[in-house]
């Protein structure tokens, strides 16, 4: 919480400079369900950074998320429960945007998607149960 909220002033404080406002929202982030607890307590780590890469970066070194769960459900692990529904979790996390292509981006092949330089750009927040047909 404290490395988000020094984050948050530090870009809060550059932007202000350029007489920009900062922008914070709710993102989704699909992950195996055996790295939700380490992320959770630790928050996110940089694929070929601070970590191993999980699924490749195409659209450069960061930590992807979605403005929506749709797609981070499809990274998440999937079981199949009871009459046969599927079921898992995601991660929702606050995150500081911060400049546009700078802190952050959107890939142009998915403008939900949204890509974050920074781990301490995000903090997670709740992790989401789903199950469906």
């Amino acid at each position: 919480t404290s490395q988000y909220l020094m984050m948050k002033s530090k870009i809060e404080h550059g932007l202000m400079q350029e007489g920009l406002i900062s922008e914070e929202m709710w993102v989704y982030h699909g992950t195996k369900s055996t790295r939700i607890d380490d992320i959770m307590s630790s928050g996110f780590k940089i694929g070929g950074i601070d970590a191993v890469k999980a699924n490749g970066s195409a659209h450069g070194l960061g930590i992807y998320t979605s403005k929506t769960p749709m797609d981070p459900i499809k990274y998440s692990s999937v079981g199949v429960c009871r009459h046969r529904k599927k079921k898992g979790m995601i991660i929702m996390a606050r995150s500081i945007v911060g400049k546009k292509d700078v802190h952050s981006w959107s890939p142009t092949s998915n403008k939900d998607w949204m890509v974050f330089r920074r781990s301490e750009q995000l903090l997670p927040s709740y992790v989401v149960h789903y199950e469906f047909s």
